[in-house]
C-alpha cells in the first residue's frame, strides 16, 4: 500500500490515463478525488473504485477553487495532485488555428499552472506532498502535425521545474515532477486516425518506437505511482520519460 494515508486529486480522471491512475492510487491505499469536465462519468468511476468525484474545468480558476474546497472538506486535505487533464490537438501546422493553439495551452499549460498554484496551500498542510504533471514525449520529440500539442506540453515541463524549485527554495517537502509518456493505449489514440481500425493504428504507432509497441495505460499509471509515492523521495523538477526508447534516438 504505497499510498496509504495519502489523499489525491486527479484531473481528467473520468477516462483514459486519468482513470487508470485513479484505479491504481485507490488500490494502493490513497483516498482519491476524481475530477473531470464529465461529472457523471467521474461519479460512475468513483462509485466503482470507492473514491469521491467532483466536476472540474481545469481552465477556470473558480472551478479549481470549488474542487479544492471539496477536497479540503471531504478528504480532509490534499497530499497528491495529478495534473492529467488533456485533449488531442493535431493536424497540419498551417491548418492549426489560433483557437486550436489557445485551447491546447488552456487545458495543458493553464490547467497545470492553476492546479499547482491553487493547490499549494493545501499541499503545504499535508507535507510530504507531491505534484505529478502529465506532459508528453511530444514535448521533446517534435512532429509537424503536433505543434500546438507539443508546445503546450513543453510548457508543462518548464512549469514543473519552476514549481519544484519554488517549493525547494521555500523549504517545503513538496516535490513536483513531470511524466512524459509516448503513445498509450487509450481512446485518445483513436482520435489520431478515426477511420483506421484500432489494431492497425496501434501497430503503426508502435512501429515508430524502438520497443515496437505503444504503452499500456497501466504502465503509465505505474509511472505516476512512482512519482507520487515515497519511492521517488529524492526526485523533484525531473522528467520521467515512458516512451519506449524514443528519447534514446
Amino acid at each position: 500500500m504505497k499510498l496509504a494515508g495519502r489523499t489525491a486529486l486527479i484531473t481528467g480522471a473520468a477516462q483514459g490515463l486519468g482513470a487508470e491512475i485513479a484505479r491504481l492510487f485507490a488500490a494502493e491505499g490513497a483516498r482519491v478525488l476524481i475530477t473531470d469536465l464529465k461529472g457523471d462519468a467521474a461519479a460512475t468511476l468513483a462509485e466503482e473504485i470507492g473514491a469521491l468525484s467532483h466536476p472540474l474545468d481545469v481552465t477556470r480558476e473558480d472551478s479549481w477553487h470549488t474542487a479544492l474546497a471539496f477536497a479540503r472538506n471531504k478528504l480532509g486535505g490534499l497530499s497528491i495532485l495529478v495534473n492529467n487533464a488533456g485533449i488531442p490537438v493535431g493536424g497540419p501546422f498551417e491548418d492549426t488555428t489560433l483557437a486550436d493553439w489557445r485551447r491546447a495551452f488552456a487545458v495543458h499549460a493553464d490547467g497545470a499552472y492553476l492546479g499547482c498554484r491553487l493547490a499549494l496551500p493545501l499541499l503545504r498542510e499535508s507535507q510530504p506532498a507531491t505534484i505529478v504533471n502529465m506532459a508528453s514525449a511530444a514535448a521533446h520529440n517534435a512532429r509537424a502535425e503536433t505543434a500546438a500539442y507539443g508546445a503546450s506540453k513543453a510548457a508543462v515541463c518548464a512549469l514543473t521545474r519552476s514549481v519544484a524549485l519554488h517549493c525547494a527554495q521555500n523549504g517545503w517537502d513538496i516535490r513536483c515532477n513531470a511524466l512524459l509518456p509516448a503513445y498509450a493505449d487509450t481512446a485518445m489514440v483513436d482520435s489520431f486516425a478515426p477511420t483506421m481500425p484500432g489494431d492497425i493504428l496501434r501497430a503503426k504507432l508502435g512501429a515508430q518506437l524502438p520497443m515496437g509497441r505503444i504503452a499500456t495505460a497501466q504502465e503509465v499509471a505505474q509511472g505516476a505511482l512512482y512519482l507520487a509515492s515515497p519511492t521517488s523521495s529524492f526526485m523533484t523538477g525531473a522528467e520521467l520519460r515512458l516512451d519506449g526508447g524514443l528519447s534514446a534516438r
